[in-house]
């Protein structure tokens, strides 16, 4: 393997061999700006690590849902509320407040079912979860529940990644909210 200031922190891809590269390096030994090249890389991993979460949670939430829907009066009847079974499970694994369980829950479904560009900016750590935040909150106003409402949230989706890696959260908020703006105008007044 290369030593540490050889190491092509940016050309690693996020997740296991990226990993395994942060586990060995020597930070005692690296210069400023190799330095600030592995706070970059782990910040990429933290983005990858995050994708994982919110698709195991999304699934975890799907499962849940199926559970109650075998139980359920009205047989494949979807909620569109978040299974509160998912939330007691995700705040007792990760020792956090229900409320916050539910957001995150939330946030990993609307990435899973609504933003798959997102998802996949976020797992290859393109963009941070910040950013990912942003996009499904600001884009929450958009309708998907036919084809062409989908095709408009998957174009804002677009346009709005093609510059999300370089935009600081308030800046990217303004851009999703001006692409929401101009894709549905009604929709961005609610």
């Amino acid at each position: 393997m290369f030593e540490d200031d050889e190491v092509d922190w940016a050309g690693l891809p996020a997740g296991p061999e990226l990993a395994a590269a942060l586990e060995r390096v020597d930070l005692t030994r690296l210069s400023g700006y190799v330095l600030v090249e592995v706070i970059r890389a782990s910040e990429r991993l933290r983005s990858w690590s995050m994708g994982v979460q919110c698709e195991a949670m999304a699934q975890l939430a799907h499962c849940a849902d199926e559970a109650l829907l075998e139980t359920s009066p009205t047989p494949g009847a979807r909620t569109n509320a978040i299974n509160d079974v998912a939330v007691d499970e995700v705040a007792t694994a990760l020792r956090i407040a229900h409320p916050t369980a539910a957001h995150r829950l939330d946030v990993a479904l609307t990435l899973t079912d609504r933003l798959p560009a997102t998802l996949s900016a976020l797992r290859s750590g393109t963009i941070h979860d910040g950013q990912a935040r942003v996009v499904c909150q600001h884009t929450a106003v958009l309708p998907s529940a036919d084809a062409a409402s989908r095709t408009i949230l998957r174009e804002v989706e677009r346009r709005v990644l093609t510059d999300a890696a370089e935009l600081t959260p308030g800046r990217l908020r303004a851009l999703v909210d001006r692409c929401v703006h101009r894709a549905d105008p009604q929709a961005a007044s609610k």
